[in-house]
């Protein structure tokens, strides 16, 4: 499908997905470059596909995507800076995400000149850029930038991609304020209280920190990690229902609730919340966190999205994750339930429902690619990491 719907131009190939406002409106337009819904994240599914099944059709249209890109950081025209100046420095948004992308296509391909063109694209997160960051999360944000790092360094040992994230993990610390009623330390964006999860919120920033901690020895990101957590906690415990949780086997069916759904995402919710701590397993309270996102699963029949962000195979994720790292069948099995339900449904609808009304999305993170990358991840988890952790 992703072949079939292609924009293939001169020197690149593209998708079109939904555009923005006027709202209600039906408007297509060509998706940028991003990892969350361009065509950096689009690409990288295809190049797991080929890694996995041997497509050779799906590793030439993930080149067609990829090698423009890499041409671009490493000409004239276009600087690294620029680029950041550009799409900002984030983990799914910006220079953070191509990062990312760059590295896992290289292994998936086998082309160390697409991780050469990740320790370009670092040199883009300056400090002035780090500075100029206000978001601080993953999806945009510093938090972002210190997990796209992280893969670099895993993955070629280059040293200036660590320090630059341990920049802005001081950065992220800097910006923390303590947090009225709990004192615990937290942060605030421009336009208020930051969001619960794992996209924008605590949870996201946390994880990048705990993985900052332990990739660069620093027991300061850690501590910050575990506080970050703790303020999440307390808030989510503030408005928490009054009474007490039932079990998963006591809870009535999931309803069409989207506030429900998301409460139960990786963006904002109990999936994200839990595969973030999933970092930290030696933490009873991490420990705690996770098993309260295990009772928040849904069941099969969760009548939500498909995707990876706000939908079912986010929250198959999680449960995935955590049954392979808490040595947990039940919930490997529950995860692959989720996927053939998943399946079975995209049969029967003709479609995979991506919550978009207005249209078909190709993208990573809402839209198809996610989906088939997560399918091939059910099947090759050790072949295919986890998008959602920054593996």
């Amino acid at each position: 499908l992703l072949k079939r719907l292609a924009l293939d131009e001169e020197t690149r190939v593209t998708w079109y997905g939904p555009g923005g406002p006027p709202a209600g409106t039906a408007r297509l337009d060509p998706v940028g470059i991003d990892l969350f819904g361009g065509t950096s994240g689009i690409a990288l599914f295809l190049a797991a596909a080929a890694a996995v099944t041997g497509r050779r059709d799906a590793r030439a249209l993930a080149a067609r995507v990829f090698d423009p890109l890499c041409e671009r950081l490493e000409g004239s025209r276009t600087s690294p800076l620029d680029l950041a100046a550009e799409i900002g420095i984030g983990g799914a948004t910006g220079l953070g995400g191509l990062i990312y992308a760059l590295v896992h296509a290289g292994r998936f391909l086998g082309r160390p000149d697409y991780l050469a063109s990740a320790s370009t694209a670092a040199r883009g997160i300056d400090p002035g850029a780090i500075r100029a960051d206000a978001t601080l999360d993953v999806l945009s944000g510093a938090a972002g930038a210190v997990l796209g790092l992280l893969s670099l360094h895993r993955a070629t040992g280059y040293g200036p991609a660590l320090q630059t994230a341990i920049r802005c993990g001081e950065h992220i610390l800097d910006s923390r304020r303590a947090a009225p009623g709990s004192g615990l330390r937290t942060w605030r964006t421009p336009h208020g209280p930051i969001a619960p999860g794992f996209a924008h919120g605590p949870s996201g920033i946390g994880y990048a920190l705990r993985r900052l901690g332990d990739g660069a020895g620093m027991h300061v990101f850690r501590v910050a990690a575990a506080e970050s957590w703790a303020a999440e906690d307390w808030a989510a415990e503030r408005q928490r229902p009054a009474p007490d949780r039932v079990s998963r086997s006591e809870r009535p069916p999931a309803t069409h609730d989207s506030s429900a759904a998301r409460s139960r995402s990786w963006c904002q919710g109990t999936a994200g919340m839990g595969l973030a701590r999933l970092a930290a397993l030696e933490d009873r309270d991490a420990r705690s966190a996770i098993e309260s996102a295990i009772e928040a699963a849904p069941n099969t029949g969760a009548p939500e999205a498909d995707g990876l962000c706000c939908g079912r195979l986010g929250q198959a994720e999680f449960l995935f994750s955590a049954g392979r790292r808490l040595g947990r069948g039940d919930l490997c099995e529950a995860a692959h339930a989720i996927c053939r339900a998943t399946v079975a449904g995209a049969l029967a609808a003709g479609r995979y429902a991506t919550g978009a009304d207005e249209g078909f999305r190709p993208g990573l993170f809402q839209g198809a690619s996610g989906i088939g990358y997560q399918l091939l991840r059910m099947h090759a988890p050790d072949a295919v990491q986890s998008v959602l952790l920054w593996e």
